[in-house]
């Protein structure tokens, strides 16, 4: 199913990317202590194949500290606007100019982020179980031992970073959204309303970090926006009611596509 995977030199860092699949590009966004292989395997759910079947092209990365990226010892302040650089730069190495782009958790918050800062290339995005602000109460919830991912989840991620690497990810992610609670950090700098694609916004009412409250109020602000609220399920609704997620993404996807 692999057509091309590489690196892209960023400087002082480099990306490690998969491309795979031919017809209009979707690019891939996982969350902020994981890596690609969240977004197409068997652990969680087969995203990028079913993309694939559905007749795109897919394009997904380590984002820098994850996977096969080059390590971060701890995340800036701005990682989620430097991920959408970062995005930018590698979809540019691939003559990749216009593009939708599906994001989940705090892989969102970078879909949205590129959404508003390349309006010209964005042709639309997904924002499963994203978030705009961290709080104090989400924060609670991270140490909760009763919210530990499943164990497949954590087996693929120490898979992925091995053991040591994983958790220290895993505490660098959290010192991240300590920092962003702590400093009310707005994750879009008050910019949501210059969304000008179509956007699909996702959660369940069962979210652990009670992000289906944060999609709503994002969808009253960004223009051309569609909130669909799964009842029940989790964080995030790709990886726990994957059957009712893909069905109103496919809707979406070709709708939007249609029309355009």
């Amino acid at each position: 199913m692999r057509s091309q995977e590489g690196y892209v030199d960023m400087g002082n860092y480099r990306l490690y990317y998969q491309t795979y699949g031919t017809g209009f590009p979707i690019l891939l966004l996982h969350g902020a202590n994981t890596c690609l292989q969240f977004m197409n395997h068997s652990a969680t759910w087969e995203l990028g194949n079913w993309l694939v079947d559905e007749g795109f092209r897919v394009v997904a990365f380590d984002q820098h500290g994850s996977g096969q990226s080059t390590h971060l010892a701890d995340f800036p302040l701005d990682y989620f606007d430097k991920n959408a650089n970062d995005a930018i730069r590698l979809l540019d190495h691939l003559k990749i100019k216009n593009f939708g782009v599906i994001g989940v958790s705090e892989g969102a918050t970078t879909a949205l982020n590129l959404a508003i800062h390349h309006p010209e290339r964005v042709e639309l995005v997904v924002a499963d179980s994203g978030s705009y602000y961290v709080t104090e109460e989400m924060l609670a919830v991270e140490e909760d031992p009763d919210n530990a991912w499943p164990k497949t989840w954590q087996y693929l991620l120490n898979e992925v970073h091995g053991e040591d690497y994983a958790a220290e990810l895993q505490a660098a992610r959290r010192k991240l959204l300590s920092r962003l609670a702590e400093n009310k950090i707005d994750l879009f700098q008050g910019r949501l309303a210059e969304i000008q694609c179509p956007a699909l916004l996702t959660a369940c009412t069962g979210d652990i970090y009670g992000l289906n409250h944060q999609a709503r109020k994002m969808g009253e602000i960004i223009p051309n926006a569609q909130v669909k609220i799964f009842r029940g399920g989790d964080h995030p609704v790709m990886w726990n009611l994957t059957d009712k997620f893909s069905r109103e993404l496919k809707d979406f996807l070709y709708r939007i596509l249609r029309s355009a």
